[in-house]
C-alpha cells in the first residue's frame, strides 16, 4: 500500500448497454431498488455508490468515479484504460 494513497472512495460506476432503461430496470429488480433518472440517465443508488446506465453498443462498465483524498494533487482528472474512464473527483 502506498504511504500516501490518492484514492479513498469509489463514488460511482457507469454501465453501458444498448437499452439502458431495460438494464437499469433489471438491476433495480435484482437489488430491490428504485430506478431514478437525472437528465434522462437512469441510475440506482447501490449502498453509498451510484450506478449510472448509459447508451452503448456493448454491455460493459464504461466509467468509474473515484474520490480523491482531501488535499491531494493529481496531474490528470480523467484517465482511460481499456475503454473504461477513471474520473478522479
Amino acid at each position: 500500500m502506498p504511504a500516501a494513497p490518492l484514492i479513498d472512495e469509489v463514488l460511482a460506476v457507469e454501465v453501458s448497454s444498448p437499452d439502458p432503461a431495460a438494464q437499469s430496470a433489471k438491476w433495480g429488480q435484482l437489488f430491490g431498488l428504485e430506478v431514478a433518472t437525472v437528465d434522462g440517465v437512469p441510475y440506482i443508488e447501490l449502498g453509498s455508490r451510484t450506478v449510472r446506465f448509459v447508451q452503448g453498443d456493448v454491455k460493459m462498465m464504461t466509467a468509474i468515479d473515484l474520490g480523491v483524498v482531501d488535499g491531494a494533487e493529481v496531474a490528470e482528472r480523467s484517465v482511460e484504460i481499456s475503454g473504461v474512464t477513471f474520473n478522479l473527483i
